[in-house]
C-alpha cells in the first residue's frame, strides 16, 4: 500500500515539472507574443506607413471629432470632368445582365431608362522606343585600304538619344 502510494506520488511530481516547464514556455511565448503587437514604427524598425491609422492619430496628436470621414454635409462635391466626345476614343454600352431585386435574379432587355451613369476611364499607352540600328559599313578601296564609315551627324554617340 506504502509502496503504491510512494509510486503515485513519484508520477505525479513528474507530471507537475513537466507542466512547470510548459506553463514556463507558454508565459514566454506570450511574452514575445505581446511585444510583437506592441510595435510600431517608434520602437522598431518597420516603416511608419505599417502604423494602423489609429496609431498615426494618436502619434500626430489628433482627437477623433466624431464626424464621419470625408465630404460633410454642405461641403461643396469635388468630381472629376468628363472629357468631352471628342476626345473620347471608343464607348462601350454596358447593360445589366439580370435582375439584382433579392429573389428575382430574371434576364433583362437590352433596352435603357433613361441618361446612363457615364464612368470615364484614361489608359495610358505604354512607351515603345523608337530604336534606329545604324550600320556602320567598311569598304575596301582598290589600293587595299578598308574604310569604315563615320557617324552622321544624325547618329549619336553612346546609346541613347534624345530629341
Amino acid at each position: 500500500m506504502q509502496d503504491e502510494r510512494d509510486r503515485r506520488i513519484a508520477e505525479l511530481t513528474e507530471e507537475v515539472a513537466a507542466l512547470r516547464s510548459i506553463v514556463a514556455e507558454l508565459r514566454a511565448q506570450v511574452e514575445e507574443l505581446k511585444a510583437k503587437v506592441g510595435q510600431n514604427s517608434s520602437n522598431s524598425s518597420r516603416p511608419p506607413s505599417s502604423d494602423a491609422p489609429a496609431d498615426r492619430d494618436a502619434r500626430r496628436g489628433k482627437q477623433p471629432t466624431g464626424r464621419p470621414r470625408g465630404g460633410q454635409p454642405g461641403h461643396k462635391a469635388w468630381k472629376r470632368t468628363l472629357l468631352p466626345p471628342e476626345k473620347v476614343t471608343r464607348t462601350q454600352d454596358c447593360y445589366p445582365e439580370r435582375c439584382r431585386r433579392r429573389g428575382c435574379g430574371k434576364l433583362l432587355p437590352r433596352r435603357s431608362n433613361g441618361e446612363p451613369l457615364h464612368h470615364q476611364v484614361v489608359e495610358v499607352p505604354a512607351i515603345k522606343p523608337d530604336v534606329t540600328d545604324y550600320l556602320l559599313r567598311s569598304v575596301a578601296c582598290d589600293g587595299g585600304k578598308v574604310t569604315r564609315a563615320v557617324y552622321r551627324p544624325a547618329c549619336r554617340e553612346g546609346c541613347a538619344g534624345h530629341d
